[in-house]
């Protein structure tokens, strides 16, 4: 397919009017302050989940003005849930360089699309673009560097400096990644995974399928320098779920734990301090497989820390 828009930018959505009609007055506000010409480089599609609110919903999306940019209204014609959603506002931009999907409770400040149209511009080399929040600390702190030739080499130097932004970047709205690397096949071999009836009935598929494509390309990783991002106002409540930060801290030992397989990554100590500490009782939620693989993981990064003083730090019991 040809490439018409410099960029893509999708929004998986489900209820949450206020939200929505919020994050379109800013988008809209982003797209009006860009010049003509720049505004003709991006494109805006909705992929909604019917619900009760459908209707306001598109007549507010209706009455919302996006410039020059074309604006798309998608409905699925049931609700085909959360992960399924997201996977198709990644996997159906084809004719753009570059997808940004959006989480329809986040908030982008007034300058975001300026900084980040820019920077696409600048580095046509880019798999994948990583945006600051304002509200998450450690993404407030400046690096030693901006830019790395791969993801194993951005990881590798997170998990010794920065090991909370493996976690940060995990958020939809953080990731601007190169169209054609999305791997579709790959978030529907997660998805299947992941049972109806389980307690925790969705998973980070899209972040699999975003890092299996960028570990066999070799574009380039970076982070934009200032905060485009506020997640202050997200919607907190978890529908079918007692304790959503429970579940969120399952879900981020369980993404941890692949990363640091899938890449090679020991998880230092200060990943341990900082997530298992918090995430023990949600060690419950996840299978026994889960348990033990993220145990050994532990145990290879302590085995590897302390190999050079003749010191074995046995964790696990096989």
């Amino acid at each position: 397919m040809t490439v018409s828009y410099l960029l893509a930018i999708a929004l998986p959505t489900y209820r949450r009017i206020n939200e929505f009609k919020r994050l379109l007055n800013q988008l809209s506000a982003n797209v009006k302050s860009l010049p003509q010409d720049v505004q003709s480089l991006i494109s805006f599609r909705v992929y909604e989940n019917p619900s009760t609110q459908t209707e306001l919903k598109l007549a507010i999306f209706r009455q919302t003005s996006f410039g020059s940019c074309p604006a798309e209204w998608n409905i699925n014609s049931i609700n085909i849930g959360g992960d399924a959603n997201i996977e198709q506002a990644y996997s159906r931009q084809k004719d753009a360089a570059y997808t940004w999907v959006i989480g329809d409770d986040e908030q982008i400040l007034s300058d975001a699309l300026s900084k980040i149209i820019t920077t696409l511009k600048a580095r046509p080399d880019l798999g994948l673009l990583l945006l600051r929040d304002t509200s998450y600390p450690v993404s407030r702190v400046i690096l030693e560097r901006e830019l790395w030739a791969s993801y194993e080499e951005f990881a590798k130097f997170l998990a010794s400096r920065q090991p909370h932004l493996l976690i940060a970047h995990t958020l939809i709205s953080a990731n601007i990644v190169r169209s054609d690397l999305f791997d579709v096949q790959q978030s529907r071999r997660e998805r299947c995974l992941v049972s109806p009836r389980s307690e925790i009935p969705f998973s980070f598929a899209h972040m699999k399928a975003i890092l299996y494509g960028l570990s066999g390309s070799s574009s380039m990783i970076m982070i934009l320098k200032c905060p485009v991002l506020d997640t202050t106002g997200r919607a907190t409540c978890a529908d079918n779920f007692v304790n959503q930060a429970t579940l969120m801290r399952c879900l981020y030992i369980r993404h941890l734990s692949w990363v640091t397989q899938e890449f090679g990554i020991p998880l230092w100590p200060i990943v341990l301090h900082n997530s298992m500490s918090v995430c023990m009782p949600s060690l419950k939620l996840l299978s026994c497989a889960a348990i033990v693989s993220l145990m050994r993981n532990i145990e290879k990064s302590f085995r590897s820390m302390f190999r050079p003083y003749g010191i074995v730090h046995r964790l696990l019991i096989r």
